[in-house]
Order: C-alpha cells, then structure tokens, then sequence
C-alpha cells in the first residue's frame, strides 16, 4: 500500500525530493541502499561527513538517515582523484548534485561545500602518495 502511495504522491513532489523514499512509505532510496560497512573507507565516511555538514539539498534537515547522501559521495569520491583545484571540485560536486537532484537550490551552498572538500582533500594528500580510492 505505501509504495503504491508513493508512486502515485511521486508525480507531485519536486523532482529534488523524489529520490528520497521516506520509511513512513515502506520503500527504500531509489538510489543504491547503503549501510555502513567495514568496506567504507576513511575518506568515503570524511566524505560523507563533510556532504551531511553543508546538506546541500536539506535532507539530513529533514531528519533522513546520516547515509542518504551515500550515492553522492561514491559517484563523487572518484572523480576526486583527478581534482586539483578547487574549481576542479566545485565542477565534480555541482555536476553530480545537478544529476542526482535536477536543481542546485543555493549555490553558495555548493561552493563553501567544495571549498571544504578542496581543503581536505588538500591537507590530506600526501606527496608522493597516490591517491586512490578503496
């Protein structure tokens, strides 16, 4: 009954929160269900971390689950290791969020969270030490 409820309330609800099932429906994130796991890297949960700090799209506001951003962060992630600069991640974050969610609602909000991935991934690259996801 929930998820039929959902399929039909999905046509009316902004295309920003239609990929957020809440559990009130019974059904999970059309995106990957994620729990944490001892394959979740230290950079992955940092990652995350940083993502559910600025709530770019207001969902942890809302009180979803800390890992609704997961999908983001391992479509993101990746993409990190050839970023350099901090425009570099500003396009890798905005482009993933504008694909995962249609809308950027407050850009500064995206280029404040850019900037603090920017600075992480900064202080935490190592020269010499390549950068590489796990």
């Amino acid at each position: 009954m929930w998820k039929g409820l959902w399929q039909g309330l999905s046509g009316a609800i902004p295309k920003k929160w239609r990929s957020v099932r809440w559990k009130l429906f019974g059904g999970s994130s059309t995106k990957a269900a994620t729990t944490p796991s001892p394959s979740r890297t230290a950079e992955f949960l940092e990652l995350r971390r940083i993502i559910n700090q600025h709530d770019p799209v207001g969902l942890i506001a809302c009180h979803c689950p800390e890992d609704e951003y997961d999908p983001e962060v391992e479509t993101i992630l990746p993409r990190l290791e050839t970023a350099k600069t901090w425009e570099d991640v500003h396009t890798v974050v905005t482009t993933e969020f504008l694909h995962w969610f249609g809308e950027l609602d407050d850009p500064q909000t995206y280029r404040a969270m850019a900037q603090h991935i920017h600075e992480w991934l900064t202080y935490h690259r190592v020269p010499g030490r390549e950068w590489r996801v796990h």
